[in-house]
């Protein structure tokens, strides 16, 4: 939860103001002292933070059927060649032409949001402008 955080006692007191609109007490400021006075001191005014919810991390997107996981022999030879020299056996196909290597003990939605996509540089590209909104992830292509 992320507190916002009024910047000014002219927004506070606007705020306050039109928050007391809807109780018995209304709030006013002291021009001379920039203090806060109540017409009731028994009710004084209640401040609350202006909050919003986060939103849940959100899962990076994959075209229908993805990801998947794939032997890295049936890999093609550039992209099989080079995951098989970090020593790994297994990989994501995150899209069509793109991979991830799939490193032991991590899930295929580990691996496929690592941030580490190897392929075909056209497919790599594609899938980055349509389904990461551009951002570039590392990797190698071909």
């Amino acid at each position: 939860m992320r507190i916002v955080l009024l910047g000014t006692l002219t927004a506070l007191t606007a705020l306050l103001t039109a928050c007391s609109s809807s109780t018995t007490s209304e709030v006013h400021s002291t021009p001379s002292t920039g203090d806060f006075a109540t017409t009731s001191a028994s009710n004084p005014p209640v401040i609350t933070a202006v909050t919003s919810e986060t939103e849940p991390p959100r899962q990076k997107p994959f075209p229908p059927g993805y990801p998947q996981k794939v032997s890295v022999s049936s890999l093609p030879s550039q992209v099989r060649n080079w995951i098989q020299m970090e020593g790994h056996t297994d990989a994501v196909a995150v899209a069509p032409g793109v991979w991830a290597p799939l490193p032991p003990g991590a899930s295929m939605e580990q691996a496929a949001t690592a941030g580490v996509l190897d392929g075909f540089c056209a497919s790599k590209k594609a899938y980055e402008e349509q389904y990461l909104n551009g951002q570039q992830e590392a990797g190698a292509c071909w």
